[in-house]
């Protein structure tokens, strides 16, 4: 897929959601498991925000507010993604909580109906509360406009259960944009740019 996105506006009756993965991390070459524990981007990861970034600016998609999760890997690529932009942080916005799994090597964790023993998030209360969010990022965004937020790999996933989609791919790289059509009535997933390790 090419790492372009269309610069024609969304039809005036809707708007257009773009949500990018934050760069790579430390924790992501560990392979840890990084929920809401952080960790620092790596040099690779500010690179994949400056691609990131481009392809934003190609589209013509410079708002003046960026929307991010509040954990640090969200709020550092915000700032890297559109640098002149205000950056509104929003917890609703998180990564799924491992509990005590946050920071561990993902080898070490049981599956995912054990996990809430070990304080992780209940998938459908991380689900309510990434709706939430999203909700209230378009209810800010002006008909006709585009809003760009910054979230995480389950994030994305749990946010496009949410929406239309022909298919979901099984994982998403640093720094893959999702782009999606909102009518008042139903989140539709458009595209997926720059995503090229995803399996889809």
């Amino acid at each position: 897929m090419e790492n372009t996105a269309e610069e024609k506006r969304p039809d005036s009756q809707h708007k257009r959601l773009i949500l990018i993965r934050h760069g790579q991390t430390e924790f992501n070459t560990q392979n840890r498991l990084q929920g809401w524990s952080d960790s620092p981007l790596t040099e690779e990861g500010r690179k994949q925000m400056e691609i990131s970034g481009a392809i934003l600016k190609q589209a013509g998609l410079q708002p003046d507010v960026i929307w991010c999760s509040d954990l640090g890997r969200a709020v550092e690529s915000a700032g890297i993604l559109l640098p002149h932009a205000s950056r509104m942080a929003m917890p609703a916005l998180r990564e799924y909580s491992f509990g005590e799994f946050d920071g561990k090597p993902a080898a070490q964790a049981p599956g995912w109906d054990e996990l809430p023993a070990h304080g992780a998030e209940d998938l459908t209360a991380a689900r309510d509360r990434l709706a939430k969010g999203i909700g209230y990022i378009l209810s800010q965004t002006p008909e006709g406009q585009s809003a760009v937020a910054v979230t995480h790999s389950i994030a994305a996933s749990l946010i496009l259960t949410l929406a239309e989609c022909d298919r979901q791919p099984e994982w998403f790289s640093n720094g893959c944009l999702l782009v999606f059509d909102w009518d008042e009535e139903t989140l539709r997933l458009q595209e997926i740019l720059n995503n090229e390790q995803g399996k889809e």
